[in-house]
Formats: C-alpha cells, structure tokens, sequence
C-alpha cells in the first residue's frame, strides 16, 4: 500500500477528529443537560483513575510499535543479518510481541483497578458517589491495551485511514451508548447516570478495536507473511528490549499526564472548600473548568494530535536515515503549522468566550475561565507537537521531564491561590497557562540545541499574530452586530466563526503564509 505523506496522513485523522469532536461536543451538551455539571464531575474524576492505570497498562506501547516499523523500514533493520531483531524480523512480529506485553499487564492491572475502586473513591476522590462509574470502566483497560498495539502498527506504516474509522465508530457507539444508559439510569441517581457514561464509552471501545482489528487481519494475509519463520529468525529479546526502551518513557510520560489529571480532579476541589465552597458546588465549578472550558480549548489538538501520530514516524524514519537538514525542516514547520491552527481558534475563544458557553453548553458562568484558558492555551498545542518531535528523536525522557516540571508549576499556583474567594476557580486557569508555557520552552529549547538549529520566531509570528488581532478585536462587535440584526445568538455565533475563518484563511494567503498550490501538492501525495 502507498505510504501517506505527513500532510495527508495528518489531514485523514483531523477530519475524523474532528467529526468524533463535534460528536462529542452535542454528546457534552446533551449530557450535561441530562446529568448536569456534578454529574459530568463525577464522571471526569472517575475517569482519571481509570486514564492513570491506562497508562501503566500500554500508553508507550503505540510510539514504540510506530516508531520500530518506521526504522525497520527506512532501512536499519535490513534484510539478513545485519537486520538488529534478525531475518525473519517484521512489522506483524513487532505486533505480537507488543501485544503479549500488553496482554499480561492490562490484565494484572485491571484486577488490581476492581478490588482498589471502592478505597481510591472514598479516600483519595473523596467522594464514594464515583465508585460505580470507576468500576464500569475497568473492562476499557484492556480493550485501549490491545487497540493500542494496532494503532501502533498503522501509524507505522504511515497509513491512518483505519485509525480513523475506528475512532469515528467508537465516538459514534460511545455516544449513543452513554446518552441511552444515563438518560435511564438517571431516574434512579446520579451516580447511576455518571457510570452509564462510563459503560458507554466501553463498548464505543470495544466498536473501535473490532475495526481496527479487521483491517489489520486484512493487511496481514495480504502481506502473507510466515510466522514460523518469524519466530525461527527473529531476536525476542532485543526485540522486547527496544520496545521496553521507547516504551518506558512515553509510558511515563503518560503515567505523569494522568497523574497530573487525577491530581487536579482531587486538588482544584479541595483548595475551593478550603476557601468555603461547598462539596457539590466545587464539583459543579471544577465541571465547569473541565467540561466546559478545558473542552473548548483542547479542541484544536485534533490538528496537534494528528500531526503528531504523523510526526513520530516521521522523524524516526527521518533520524535513522540521519537527515538532519530535512529533520530541522520537519520541525520547523511543524511548530509552524501548530501555530498558525492554533492562535486564531484561541482568539476566537477569547473573544467569544461568554456566547460560547452560552449556546453551546448553556453555561455562560463558564465564560471567564474559558477566556482565560484561552490565554494560555496555544503553549498546550506547542507542548504536544514538540513532545511528539522529541519521542521521534528518542527523547522522550526529557519530554517527561519537562511535562513534570510544568505541571508542578500548575499546582503550585492552585495550592497557593485556589483557596482565595476571590480567586477561586481562576487559580486553576492560572496554572494551567503558567504550566503549559514552561513546558513548551523547555521543548523548543531542547530541540534548537539538539538540531543546532534556530528558530525564525518574527517570521512563524507576523502573519496569525496580526490575523489574530483583527480577530480580538473585530470579533465582539461583529457578533453584536449580527445579534442586533437577527434576534439570534445561535446564527450569530455561526455567522461569526464564518466570517473569522474567511478573514483569517484571507490574511494569510495574502501575507503568504500559506501557498493553496504548495498545500495542494501536499495533500494529493
């Protein structure tokens, strides 16, 4: 099969994440109508358990997979001997071998996840009302395990079509499961409603492997490739040493990201009743900041996310070829692309920040802590493209470290400030802004070192910057305006997004940011 470029690969997975994003959108705002703001609380903070055991289970496990393909077939692993796992090494046996990995800890840590759910609800979320909704998790451990494995394989052979339809049929599933399961659970309680959610978005996964699985027993009987021999030739152990070796610290770092997402669902509570906000409202407030306002910025990471399942086979391919000029050009425009995607939709949340939360989510309260994660939340798409660039380059340690540093920062300011009454909820945006910037810098700078390469910062900038200007400022009149005229916050939000992305996608043709024919060219390859 033909081999995607970045740009096209890249393209598949943002259409199809962003289709499952606007499925999950209307999935949010039809929960929350359902369930509520505590509702969706309590099943944010169920899941954070369930995504930090996830992480030990197998989240290095798909960088590993990608990024070994990706090497195989640039050429270090080369036929015959000089090939490091032997003759018989493939793609298919770098799947088996992950995949037995997977299976013995996923296992050993979903028995561990049920007989622990009932303590870690009680004593660490402090809320014994999630402790169904963790439980209807722990069957997901193992399914996202063994997806992951798949996953892997894809994104190494660079071909993202069927990653994509499966996560489309696994949003699709999810969606309908979870609004079925706790529109009827929740006449019998709200913990009831929230793990409906949960049982949802097991079988959304178990929709989601089946695909995947499909198209790579399709892949491998058209390979016809001999497993006797595989196993006959192949070096196990060095095989399972360099998976453990790029795995580890992408697990880590995963490890660390769900850390940091428990540790928030259990401090940002904490700090507001320490403040004298009372248990349901500091549930209700942290769904706000999670559900409303952290959902609305993090959706430009289906661009970032994309580009990033791109870029790690990229720059490995790249780096075993030992391409630096090429490498640097990667990187670069990578950096530059995010930037370009990602400043116009945070000025567009800050601008439109209170109608967004009105009409979209019926929250408007959520409207500052949304224009102030706007702010900020340019350096999480940052963080995320260059952290994929380091795991290419084998420096996901220091992706880690770096992830650490900044979210130390982050709960710092919320400890110190979350239990001020007339800070509150806005310590949390703080730090999310503080934590994500130190932990971009330290990306950025660890790649100019390691490239020896420099950043034209005043020519990535000028032209989203000064797009994004008009924005801000044109944007809160313009709605206004159009609201003026239609009686409708609906057509005029609409209408507004339309008109920002025309002035937007104009401003940069114009200042030659962005060549139509070039990106043309790039997409047909």
């Amino acid at each position: 099969m033909r081999e995607e470029s970045i740009a096209r690969g890249t393209l598949v997975l943002t259409v199809a994440s962003f289709f499952n994003r606007f499925i999950g959108f209307v999935l949010r705002i039809v929960l929350i109508r359902i369930v509520g703001s505590e509702g969706i609380g309590l099943y944010v903070r169920a899941s954070s358990v369930y995504m930090l055991l996830l992480s030990f289970a197998s989240a290095g496990v798909p960088v590993a997979v990608a990024k070994l393909i990706a090497e195989v077939r640039a050429g270090r692993g080369r036929p015959g001997d000089q090939c490091p796992y032997g003759a018989g090494a493939s793609p298919r046996l770098i799947v088996n071998v992950a995949l037995s990995i997977i299976l013995i800890t996923c296992t050993v840590i979903t028995v561990f996840y049920i007989l622990t759910a009932r303590f870690v609800a009680g004593l660490f979320l402090k809320d014994p009302r999630t402790y169904a909704a963790m439980l209807c998790t722990a069957p997901a451990l193992l399914i996202v395990g063994v997806d992951s494995a798949f996953r892997g394989y894809f994104q190494g052979i660079r071909w993202m079509e069927p990653i994509a339809l499966s996560q489309t049929i696994e949003r699709i599933v999810s969606a309908v499961a979870s609004l079925c399961m706790s529109y009827i659970l929740i006449a019998s309680s709200l913990e009831a409603a929230a793990a409906g959610i949960s049982l949802g978005m097991v079988a959304g996964e178990a929709a989601g492997l089946a695909t995947l699985f499909a198209f790579y027993s399709r892949c491998i009987n058209l390979n016809h490739t001999s497993r006797g021999r595989e196993v006959g030739d192949a070096r196990i152990s060095k095989l399972l040493v360099d998976i453990f070796r790029i795995a580890l610290p992408v697990a880590v770092g995963r490890i660390a990201a769900s850390a940091a997402h428990m540790m928030s669902a259990f401090l940002i509570p904490l700090r507001l009743q320490a403040g004298g906000v009372s248990l349901s409202r500091a549930t209700s407030l942290y769904g706000d900041f999670t559900g409303v306002g952290l959902a609305l910025v993090s959706f430009p990471t289906v661009f970032t996310i994309a580009l990033s399942a791109n870029l790690v086979p990229a720059v490995s391919r790249t780096s075993a070829e030992r391409n630096y000029e090429r490498m640097a050009r990667q990187v670069r425009e990578a950096v530059r692309v995010t930037l370009i995607t990602g400043l116009p939709l945070c000025s567009i949340f800050y601008a439109l920040a209170d109608p967004l939360c009105r009409v979209v989510f019926d929250t408007p309260e959520a409207g500052p802590v949304l224009s102030g994660l706007a702010a900020g939340a340019v350096f999480m798409y940052i963080r995320i493209t260059t952290s994929s660039i380091l795991q290419g380059l084998g420096m996901a340690t220091l992706a880690v470290v770096s992830f650490v540093i900044g979210s130390l920062a982050d709960f710092v300011v919320i400890y110190l400030f979350g239990a001020e009454p007339s800070i509150g909820i806005h310590a949390a945006v703080i730090g999310f802004g503080v934590g994500a910037a130190l932990n971009s810098w330290i990306n950025l700078r660890a790649l100019s070192r390691r490239l020896r390469m420099r950043w034209d910062w005043p020519g990535m900038l000028w032209s989203p910057v000064a797009g994004c200007t008009g924005l801000i400022l044109a944007l809160p009149g313009f709605y206004e305006a159009v609201f003026q005229a239609t009686g409708s916050e609906i057509i005029s939000l609409g209408v507004s997004l339309f008109t920002s992305a025309v002035f937007y996608g104009a401003v940069l043709v114009v200042t030659g940011a962005v060549h139509i024919k070039s990106v043309w060219m790039a997409l047909r390859r």
